[in-house]
């Protein structure tokens, strides 16, 4: 059985590649390509993430609104579901996302909600 740790991280990349999100984070445009996720109390600089082909950085807080930092507001996970928040301030969106595990034991996204503000 995978560490909780492995699972936090599994469920984290299926969250930064949501399908409903990819829109928001224009890899084109300057600045954009590393994907930034802010260091925080819901997310481990650990964690082996990728998003474009290429290994996401963390970053420390500076100025949010103005760089492109996504941010993990909540990341709680239990034995069979996770709840996940994330905000991209660069964009002015809020994505709240489930996660639930099958009969198989693999875990998938169940819905998600992407807010702009």
């Amino acid at each position: 059985m995978p560490k909780q740790a492995n699972i936090r991280e599994m469920i984290a990349q299926m969250a930064i590649d949501i399908p409903g999100l990819q829109a928001y984070f224009h890899p084109e445009a300057e600045g954009r390509k590393p994907l930034q996720i802010l260091k925080g109390v819901h997310c481990d600089t650990a964690w082996k993430l990728s998003k474009f082909g290429v290994p996401v950085q963390f970053a420390a807080k500076g100025e949010p609104k103005k760089m492109p930092l996504l941010e993990f507001k909540q990341f709680d996970l239990g034995d069979d579901t996770a709840a996940v928040a994330m905000d991209y301030a660069i964009e002015g969106i809020h994505v709240t996302a489930r996660f639930g595990k099958d009969a198989a034991g693999s875990w998938a996204l169940v819905e998600h909600k992407l807010v702009e503000r």
